[in-house]
């Protein structure tokens, strides 16, 4: 039998939110879908989650999340000011992540 896996899907990512909330799991999603929950889309093909077992990580974003709502199902995400503090790396794509956000956030102020 081959193996293989597929990109993920916006299915994967309500069904995964609803298992953690069912079993009481502290988490927040960053990455490309957490991107995409705040309106930057962005190809990505896995689910990047950050759990409270992430120690040092998970106390300094914890103030950072937020719940937005999919199809119904609650997902906890980053907020973009949180996200912006998971991009501070030296990746290509997490520098251009980066620039959108920071876009964004500025955006968000000016219609304010």
């Amino acid at each position: 039998m081959a193996e293989f896996t597929r990109p993920a899907t916006r299915e994967d990512v309500k069904r995964l939110a609803q298992y953690f909330e069912h079993e009481g799991v502290e988490y927040a999603l960053i990455g490309g879908y957490a991107l995409a929950a705040h309106g930057l889309a962005r190809f990505t093909e896995d689910i990047d989650v950050l759990p409270a077992a992430a120690g040092y990580a998970w106390e300094d974003l914890k103030q950072h999340i937020a719940q937005v709502e999919i199809d119904g199902v609650r997902i906890k995400v980053l907020t973009l000011e949180g996200l912006l503090k998971t991009k501070q790396v030296a990746r290509p794509r997490d520098q251009a992540d980066a620039e959108a956000i920071e876009r964004a956030i500025a955006h968000l102020r000016e219609r304010e």
